[in-house]
C-alpha cells in the first residue's frame, strides 16, 4: 500500500532507563479514518451544531453553566470542579520511563490499543538503534509510562526491522472477561475426526502473509463511489448557508469535503 501522507511528529521527549537517555518523537502509525464522516444538515442546507439542553427548563444551556460530576451507583452526582480536577491531572513530562521487560508473546492482544511510530529525535541515532536491536533480538517488550495531552499512558515499546514502535495499552479495568460475559467452557467431547477435518481445511487456506483486499475498507469505497456519482449527476449537492447570500454561492464539493474529512491526520 503507497504512502501518501507524512504526518508530522505531535509529541517529542525522551526514553529513560538507568543511565539512558533516547531522544525521540511521536508519529501516529494509523490515519483517522473510521469508514466516513458525514454531517447533519437542516432542511435548508445549514449543518448542524449540538447544544446541550436543560430538560427540566427546555432551553439551551452556555458553557459556563454546564458542571461536570461523576454518577454514584445510587443516582445521586458528586460535583467536579475544574481546579479540583485539574489537580489530579498527572504532572506534564516528556519522559517515556521504562519499568520492565516482557517477553512479548506474554501481552495480550486485547491489550493493544493505538499503535505508533518513536523516531529518533537526535542526530545521534546509536542509541535508538541499539535499543531496537537488542529488544527485536531478545522477542522483548518494554512497559513504560508517559503523559500525552494531559492523560499518563501505559505503552508496550517493540522494535521490528530496527524501528521502535510505541502501543498504547488498555488498562485492565477496561477488559471483560470470558466469565462476565457467560463464554461457555470447551466440551470435552470433541470429535477427533472433526479436528482433523477442521486442520486440513485450515492448511488450505493458510497464507504467508494476509492480503491487502482483506483490510480494505469496503464501506468507505461504497460511500465515496456514491458521493462521486452523485456529484457527477448533480444529484443533492447542497449550497453553503451563507450570512450574506449572492447571486454566486459557492455550491459544496462532496467529494472534496469527503477526501478531506478523510485525509485528516490521527
Amino acid at each position: 500500500m503507497p504512502e501518501t501522507d507524512s504526518p508530522s511528529p505531535f509529541w517529542s521527549g525522551t526514553i529513560t532507563f538507568g543511565m539512558v537517555t533516547i531522544p525521540v518523537s511521536l508519529v501516529s502509525a494509523t490515519r483517522s479514518s473510521a469508514g466516513v464522516s458525514l454531517r447533519q444538515l437542516a432542511p435548508d442546507g445549514a449543518p448542524l451544531r449540538r447544544q446541550y439542553v436543560c430538560p427540566d427548563h427546555e432551553r439551551a444551556l452556555e458553557p459556563d453553566e454546564i458542571a461536570r460530576a461523576y454518577e454514584l451507583d445510587s443516582g445521586q452526582y458528586v460535583i467536579m470542579t475544574d481546579d479540583e480536577l485539574d489537580a489530579l491531572a498527572p504532572e506534564a513530562s516528556h519522559d517515556i520511563e521504562l519499568r520492565q521487560f516482557v517477553d512479548r508473546a506474554a501481552l495480550s492482544p486485547m491489550l493493544f490499543e493505538r499503535p505508533y511510530f518513536l523516531l529518533p529525535d537526535s542526530e545521534s541515532t546509536k542509541p535508538y538503534h541499539l535499543l531496537a536491536q537488542v529488544l527485536e533480538a531478545t522477542g522483548r517488550a518494554g512497559i513504560a509510562t508517559f503523559v500525552m495531552r494531559g492523560h499518563q499512558h501505559v505503552v508496550a515499546i517493540v522494535a521490528d526491522d530496527q524501528l521502535l514502535r510505541a502501543q498504547t495499552l488498555r488498562f485492565v479495568s477496561e477488559l471483560r472477561t470470558p466469565a462476565t460475559i457467560g463464554l461457555p467452557s470447551p466440551p470435552d467431547d470433541l470429535d477427533e475426526a472433526q479436528i482433523q477435518r477442521l486442520r486440513a481445511v485450515i492448511r488450505a487456506h493458510t497464507a504467508t502473509e494476509i492480503a491487502e483486499s482483506e483490510l480494505e475498507d469496503e464501506a468507505r469505497a461504497q460511500v465515496l463511489a456514491l458521493a462521486e456519482q452523485k456529484l457527477a449527476e448533480h444529484r443533492d449537492v447542497v449550497q453553503v448557508p451563507s450570512d450574506e447570500p449572492g447571486p454566486d454561492a459557492e455550491i459544496i464539493d462532496l467529494m472534496r469535503v469527503l477526501q478531506r474529512s478523510l485525509a485528516r491526520p490521527a
